[in-house]
């Protein structure tokens, strides 16, 4: 990061100049460590200065700046990295090979998987209503959604069938809602609802299975990762209409890590 002025660093929030202040001393790794607070707080805390520098003019080295308006380049944030070649008129120079230090992102798995969680549910979990009567009966009913696979894409005019996420999702809703009216509320005590079973189609980026089996995917892991999630959550409020809900995590092989990460 660049040291941006005084009364810039004054239009910030505390958490906001704190967090620019910790990472300009010693790096985003170091700040969290030093805050006591995960590198995705200060991920998005850095990253709104930075968005607030742009508008005002203010975002990166006038360096990178002006070698990027010399290629075209508008939003330098896209710009990971470039060479930079000076010469006189005998030809005798340098080239330079530059990272730009605002577009390196120091994000682990866990960051992106924990930013894809909030991003589907926001910074709090829903509030569903409590379940008015206790539920009585002796009986325990196992509702396994399986093989939903949340990416996989299946085109009506090379198929005959449509799948997407949207298609996913509804399977999911109302595949739990027929299978609860399938059986008598006043007889069941518990549920137990089994996850995993390929709830996503693919485990990587890459868009293949857990043993590198490609696949034709709709959208990315993040956003196929978000949507099943909500889709199970949902899912499982609506089990909790009925009785008090075990959770339980069905091993599969088209996303063993995602689908565990998931559950």
């Amino acid at each position: 990061m660049i040291e941006y002025p005084p009364e810039f660093i004054a239009s910030l929030t505390d958490g906001q100049a704190e967090a620019y202040r910790a990472v300009l001393a010693g790096g985003r790794a170091k700040a969290a460590k030093d805050l006591g607070v995960p590198r995705h707080v200060i991920r998005n805390r850095v990253n709104r200065v930075e968005r607030k520098a742009r508008k005002a003019g203010l975002h990166s080295d006038p360096e990178i700046r002006s070698a990027a308006a010399a290629g075209g380049v508008e939003d330098i944030t896209t710009l990971k990295h470039f060479w930079k070649i000076v010469k006189d008129e005998k030809g005798n120079g340098y080239s330079l090979f530059i990272k730009n230090p605002d577009g390196e992102e120091d994000l682990s798995f866990a960051d992106m998987v924990r930013g894809a969680v909030a991003d589907g549910i926001g910074d709090k979990p829903p509030k569903y209503p409590a379940r008015k009567k206790k539920a009585t009966g002796d009986r325990l009913l196992v509702i396994v959604l399986a093989d939903v696979h949340f990416l996989k894409l299946c085109v009506k005019t090379e198929t005959g069938y449509e799948y997407n996420r949207e298609v996913a999702r509804h399977r999911v809703i109302e595949g739990t809602k027929a299978l609860l009216a399938e059986v008598n509320p006043k007889k069941i005590g518990r549920i137990l609802l089994v996850m995993g079973n390929d709830i996503l189609h693919v485990d990587n980026p890459h868009k293949s299975t857990t043993s590198g089996t490609a696949q034709d995917v709709e959208g990315s892991i993040f956003q196929g990762f978000k949507d099943a999630q909500r889709a199970i959550v949902d899912a499982s409020e609506l089990c909790s209409r009925v009785a008090d809900v075990d959770l339980i995590h069905c091993m599969s092989n088209h996303d063993w890590m995602y689908g565990w990460a998931l559950s």
